[in-house]
Formats: C-alpha cells, structure tokens, sequence
C-alpha cells in the first residue's frame, strides 16, 4: 500500500496509464525516425536513475539541514524551521518524481512487451520464432525483477519522509531553542532512515544497469 505522502505521484501515474491508449501514434511519429520502444525504454530507465539520484541527495541533504536546525541560532528558530520545511518538501518532491518515473518506465515496458509478443506470429522461421520468444520470457522476467526493487526504493523512502515530517511539525508548534535542541537527541532515527533509504536507491540504480546491459546487448 503506498503512503499518503505519495498519493499526489500515484495520480499523475494512474493518468499516464489511462493515456496510455493514445500513444499509439505516438509511438509510430517515433519509428518515422528511428526511435523503437526499447530505445524509449532505455530513456525511461535512465529517467529513473537520474530521479533516483536526485532523491538520494535530496535525503541527504535534509540530514544536513536538520543538524543545522538542532545547532540553531536561539534568536532564529523560525528560519531553522523554514530550512527544514524546504528540505523535507524537497525530499517529498523526490520522491514523487522517482515514483512518477517508475509509472511511465512502467507503461513504456508493457507496450514494448505487448508489441514484442503480437509480432512473434510474424516470423516464418520457427527456430528463429523460438529463439525471439525465448528472449522475450527472459527480458519480462528481468524486468520484473527491476520493478521488485525500484519498488523497494519507493518504500524505503517513506519511514525517512515521515520522520522527517514529524519533526518539522513538532517545530512548526514549538519554535523554542529548548524545542531545538530536542531534534538533537532524535537525529539518529532520521540517520539511520536516510541511510536505509539511500542502500535501496543504490540497489535501484545497480539493478538498472544491469537491466540496460540486457537492452544494449540482446537482439
């Protein structure tokens, strides 16, 4: 079940699914010019990777900023307090985009697979037709696997997103250097969700690479 946190990605991926029946011409204005789907697919993965790593820094740097706010100056706790708002809508606004790019790799994957398997009743050749459904079985499978782990990525996020939003709310209705000072003694829990968080997106981007390896060098 995905957290709430996300539900505004969940969304804007539920409308890419539902526009997914339009693209056919979409697809062939593509092929006019050289551009198959598993190139597409290969720009989708890498749309990933790149939102990944976007999440991944944006969690970091929270960390950063929450240490900052624990250490703040007593005379500025509401500009502490603004510092750790904006990191935690960042790191929101992340992890959105890693989910929303997961949805389009996603539907981009089951064209391809779609088309892929329509046309093995095109071949003549039986070995030939054998050895192309064969590669299909084996790319799908792999692919499944990929969205296993993009989708442990995704929920990894979500402990670092609500402890972060727990404490921004807590300073939010105590802005006091006593209040502060409190963060302090919380920080480990925020460590140790970011470096959980950061473990899955690392396994994400590795399983991505390994995907692509398939993409550039299968048929």
């Amino acid at each position: 079940m995905r957290s709430t946190l996300l539900l505004p990605a969940l969304l804007i991926g539920t409308m890419s699914v539902l526009a997914a029946c339009q693209t056919a011409p979409y697809y062939k204005a593509l092929e006019t010019v050289g551009i198959k789907k598993r190139d597409l697919l290969i720009d989708r993965v890498e749309d990933v990777q790149k939102s990944e790593r976007e999440a991944s820094k944006a969690f970091v740097g929270a960390v950063t900023v929450y240490r900052e706010t624990s250490d703040a100056d007593p005379r500025n706790i509401e500009g502490a307090y603004r510092r750790l708002e904006s990191a935690y809508e960042k790191s929101r606004a992340r992890a959105r985009d890693v989910e929303q790019d997961i949805d389009t790799l996603r539907t981009v994957a089951g064209d391809m697979f779609s088309e892929w398997e329509s046309e093995l009743k095109l071949f003549q050749d039986p070995d030939i037709r054998a050895a192309s459904a064969a590669d299909l079985e084996r790319t799908r499978a792999e692919f499944a696997q990929l969205e296993r782990v993009l989708g442990e990525s995704v929920q990894a996020m979500e402990p670092a997103l609500f402890t972060l939003r727990d404490r921004v709310l807590y300073l939010k209705h105590n802005q006091t250097p006593a209040a502060a000072q409190a963060l302090r003694a919380q920080q480990p829990k925020l460590v140790e969700d970011v470096r959980s968080a950061d473990a899955e997106i690392k396994r994400a981007i590795e399983a991505s690479n390994r995907f692509l390896t398939r993409l550039r060098t299968s048929p």
